[in-house]
């Protein structure tokens, strides 16, 4: 790692550390302009799906001036049509940024890796992992608790978790001013349950960082 770099997960622990609140939304739109270009090159150019996108996997250095995707040890080719080939390719990813067609078990294309971008804008938001709300439990709740009924709370949550694995996470209580109305338009499109209903990297840079259009129906 370069000399001033951090991962954006870190920095998102760091933010709720400090109980800073959401990043600004200019940030935000920095990550995502700066993911959306990589992602274009990787999946039109390279023909490849980075298979296990996520803010780990995110570089930032010196205030959001430079981002930039690592690790790219479980990357898949895509074919022309931009889905995995060969179909029966393992994708490996993180469970809580994998998009419902992985966690189904359908088939894998360039949008895969779009609803794992979408999950990064909201964590930059929300400031956790994706659903990892569900695995936690009230202390008070744990309170004259048996071990066997802290037990059987840990397994109710973590069937909640799992569940939840695949689906669009809902927004955190928290208030967000007109700026971020870019950022929440392109989560809702990224984190649709239908691949083909979301849009590309080219799809969102031509959108929201060239012509300043919307690709939210009206």
């Amino acid at each position: 790692m370069e000399s001033g770099q951090k991962s954006l997960g870190d920095l998102i622990e760091e933010r709720l550390e400090q109980e800073a609140g959401p990043f600004s939304s200019e940030d935000i739109l920095k990550v995502a302009k700066a993911l959306c270009s990589a992602l274009h090159y990787l999946h039109e150019e390279a023909h490849l799906l980075h298979g296990d996108l996520k803010s780990s996997n995110v570089l930032v250095k010196d205030n959001f001036s430079a981002i930039k995707i690592c690790d790219f040890g479980v990357t898949l080719k895509l074919n022309d049509k931009l889905t995995v080939d060969p179909p029966d390719s393992c994708y490996i990813g993180t469970e809580c940024w994998s998009a419902p067609e992985v966690i189904m078990f359908e088939t894998i294309t360039h949008k895969t890796d779009m609803f794992s971008f979408g999950l990064i804008l909201w964590e930059m938001i929300a400031l956790c992992p994706p659903h990892h709300d569900k695995l936690d439990i009230d202390p008070n709740l744990l309170k004259d608790c048996t071990e066997e009924e802290i037990e059987e709370m840990e397994m109710e949550a973590e069937k909640e978790y799992e569940k939840a694995l695949g689906t669009r996470p809902g927004l955190p209580d928290v208030a967000l001013d007109s700026s971020y109305n870019k950022i929440l338009e392109i989560y809702y499109l990224c984190t649709e349950d239908d691949p083909s209903s979301r849009p590309s990297a080219k799809q969102i840079l031509d959108s929201y960082f060239t012509e300043q259009k919307s690709l939210m129906k009206s």
